[in-house]
């Protein structure tokens, strides 16, 4: 009796077991999959969201700001207030991206030839929480605001390189050391750097993707806008004993004159020369006699 008993449970054990390994198996082979377009892209169940995409050599983020506008200058906090839109492109070749895709007929999602790399395809942003974000930071940042009408203005893509753009459209401030020496001829060079929090440059390296237009800025600040590449001395920081990869773009902001020439130095020296009569009149003069 007791070598039937130790049978059937030693019966019930194995089924039981082989039937978790079964449920392991069909789980591991699961993917997290969004569809955009006739695209779809899947996020395989061994992908790690907090690990690097390239852990032998370092990830190269993409940064683009696009300026709309810049709305403020301020004096007081020497802060500079930016629209624009805020671009991150980096390549993860963890994911797997169907070259086509249909309802109709869906790809084998364990066939390599299926999950070629398709080209620039929006992606549901369900899926945003599971990909892996660069930990990007901006040097000096007083504030960032992300726009918002119906929802968030943000969206997400990837290309025919398995490369991601995130974007986001912001308002961005951020501080900037100011001298009013020269006043009113003061140019003041304010630098908006992007690097890593977390990741030195052996890990993480940052490259711009253009740099902002002259053309592009309709101000009416009392400044003329020119935008310059970062020179290579401002292209790595030094940060708790390590050196940390930047990009960005200076920013030349040069006054204009003449508007403090129209407004202040003209009716000032007009207002000086009238006072230069008085010099023209002898004292002696009794105004009686000037009558007379």
């Amino acid at each position: 009796m007791e070598c039937v008993t130790f049978f059937w449970m030693f019966f019930v054990v194995l089924i039981i077991n082989k039937s978790y390994q079964s449920s392991r198996n069909q789980t591991e082979n699961e993917k997290i999959c969004a569809v955009g377009g006739r695209q779809r892209i899947c996020v395989p169940m061994n992908y790690q969201k907090y690990d690097l995409p390239d852990m032998k050599n370092p990830t190269l983020v993409t940064i683009g700001v696009d300026i709309k506008d810049i709305p403020k200058v301020s004096d007081k906090d020497f802060s500079i207030t930016i629209n624009a839109y805020f671009n991150v492109k980096w390549r993860d070749p963890r994911l797997l991206v169907s070259k086509d895709y249909s309802k109709e007929g869906e790809p084998d999602p364990d066939s390599e030839e299926d999950f070629d790399a398709p080209t620039l395809t929006a992606i549901n942003l369900n899926i945003l929480h599971q990909l892996w974000l660069p930990d990007v930071e901006i040097l000096n940042l007083k504030s960032f605001e992300t726009h918002s009408v119906l929802s968030k203005l943000e969206g997400i893509w990837i290309d025919s390189n398995l490369e991601v753009m995130y974007a986001l459209a912001t308002r961005i401030t951020f501080i900037c050391p100011m001298r009013f020496n020269a006043f009113p001829m003061d140019i003041q060079v304010c630098k908006f750097q992007v690097g890593s929090f977390n990741y030195d440059m052996s890990k993480m390296a940052f490259q711009n993707e253009f740099v902002p237009k002259d053309t592009s800025i309709k101000s009416i600040l009392d400044y003329q806008i020119a935008f310059s590449a970062l020179k290579d001395r401002d292209t790595h920081y030094m940060a708790i004993g390590m050196n940390y990869s930047a990009t960005g773009f200076e920013l030349v902001l040069t006054r204009k004159m003449s508007f403090y020439v129209v407004t202040y130095y003209l009716p000032s020296g007009l207002f000086v020369i009238v006072s230069w009569i008085s010099f023209l009149v002898n004292p002696e003069i009794i105004p009686g006699q000037m009558i007379n």
